[in-house]
């Protein structure tokens, strides 16, 4: 897959959590201790968004049924 520039580091602050859309899939994207991580807005579970989700520590927590990912 072919590098995509989605936003300024500066504008993902630690512990915040944005989604972009690219190709017309939707990625949430955050920072957490100085690095960044991504993950595909689509629970494996059940095919909902998991944007915003909750972070905590390092795991996204689907919003839905509270499933965790690292």
């Amino acid at each position: 897959m072919a590098k995509v520039k989605i936003a300024d580091a500066s504008e993902i602050g630690e512990n915040q959590l944005k989604i972009f859309t690219v190709n017309k899939e939707d990625f949430g994207v955050f920072m957490k201790e100085g690095v960044y991580y991504s993950y595909l807005d689509s629970c494996p579970h059940t095919d909902v968004p998991m944007g915003p989700g909750i972070l905590d520590g390092k795991e996204l927590v689907c919003p839905l049924h509270g499933a965790c990912f690292e």
